[in-house]
């Protein structure tokens, strides 16, 4: 039996490359900054569609979703863009480290640009994978702050995935 490509496969498909692939892709920023400021690798159960205080112990997650569903049926084909975010969300509470400026910093613009560089080369070095869902584009969102309770620091950034599929 062959797969129906729908919004469910899409979701699915994207967030298991992300699995299989990002911790491959912050070894290799990791090692191609060479500096004492390393991201940290995001396990596998570390992954939510749907946030709680519970995540308030884990640090780094990702968090993903939908931004827009936009749908248009001709006859018997639908055309359906998808657009998803997917975030990296990090407990910046209490974080400081010396810079290559001899001052101290909480290092949360380069954890949010080396997340979200991770995060756009995974999806952008297997844009093939994904041709049932093309044109695939990829674009990078503005790093913000991420409440989860009164009294925690977190920040986020990450990509937003558009994809179109036809059924």
């Amino acid at each position: 039996m062959s797969c129906k490509f729908d919004i469910e496969v899409f979701r699915n498909s994207i967030i298991q490359l992300i699995q299989d692939e990002l911790n491959i892709k912050i070894t290799e920023i990791n090692a191609e900054k060479n500096d004492d400021f390393n991201i940290t690798d995001i396990l596998p159960e570390n992954y939510y569609n749907d946030i709680s205080d519970q995540v308030l112990n884990v640090s780094p997650f990702i968090y993903y979703g939908f931004v827009s569903l936009d749908s248009s049926t001709t006859g018997t084909t639908t055309q359906t863009t998808i657009t998803m975010f997917i975030s990296v969300v990090f407990d910046n509470t209490n974080t400081y480290y010396a810079n290559d400026y001899g001052t101290y910093g909480s290092g949360t613009e380069t954890k949010v640009l080396r997340y979200t560089r991770a995060l756009k080369e995974v999806i952008q070095d297997n844009f093939k994978k994904f041709a049932w869902a093309s044109p695939l584009s990829v674009t990078e969102f503005t790093p913000q702050d991420f409440e989860l309770n009164k009294g925690s620091d977190f920040k986020v950034g990450g990509i937003h995935v558009t994809g179109t599929i036809y059924g």
